[in-house]
Order: C-alpha cells, then sequence, then structure tokens
C-alpha cells in the first residue's frame, strides 16, 4: 500500500467511482446502452485513474470535471429527489472534494516538474 496522501486520495476516488458503477448495475438504475457500454466505460475510467495515478494533470481535469458536470446537470435537470438521485449527487460531491484536496491537487499540478540536478 502507498503512502502518499495523494494516493490515498486517488484511492478514495476509485472506490467511489466503483460504488457508481455498482449503484448503476442495479434494477431500476440508469443504465447502459449495452454490455460493452458499460465495459467501454469502465475500461476509459482505468486509464483515466491510472493516468492519475501517475500524477497526470488532464487525468485530473476529466476526472474533476466528470464530478463537476454531473452535479451541474442533476442540477439543471431538475432531478426528482429520490435515493437515485441524491446518492449520485452526493457521490461526485465527494468525488470532486476529494479530487480538489490540497495533497492531490499539488501532487498533479508538480507532476510535470523534475527537481533541479535530476537530469
Amino acid at each position: 500500500m502507498t503512502t502518499s496522501p495523494a494516493r490515498r486520495l486517488i484511492l478514495i476516488y476509485v472506490a467511489l467511482s466503483v460504488l457508481l458503477y455498482l449503484f448503476a448495475l442495479l434494477p431500476g438504475n440508469p443504465e447502459y446502452s449495452s454490455v460493452w457500454s458499460f465495459v467501454g466505460w469502465v475500461v476509459f475510467e482505468a486509464l483515466v485513474v491510472w493516468r492519475l495515478w501517475h500524477g497526470s494533470l488532464l487525468a485530473w481535469l476529466i476526472s474533476f470535471g466528470a464530478a463537476v458536470l454531473t452535479v451541474i446537470g442533476l442540477v439543471l435537470m431538475a432531478a426528482p429527489v429520490e435515493f437515485g438521485t441524491i446518492f449520485i449527487l452526493v457521490v461526485a460531491i465527494v468525488q470532486g472534494i476529494t479530487l480538489a484536496s490540497p495533497s492531490l491537487l499539488s501532487f498533479v499540478w508538480s507532476a510535470g516538474e523534475t527537481p533541479a540536478g535530476s537530469h
């Protein structure tokens, strides 16, 4: 297991993403158009998380943008106030807060910098 605070936060983000995917698989919840659509999204999420694990700013932007757009989308479409909507809203907000934490922000924003003398 890692000792980096940023990587622990990435693991929290992954756990929240898994919760959302499992929630979508439950009967009566938003569903994917096909099994391949679901697999595609899981593979895409895995690639984004893999890059995030390595400090990618682009992966962070995609993840944070998805969390923010989920919240904005649910609010703007005036989704009905029911358990599913509240669950997705809360998970997306917690994902956004996790990604915006100072240790994770410094991890991705400083990933492109090389320490002096390491050439």
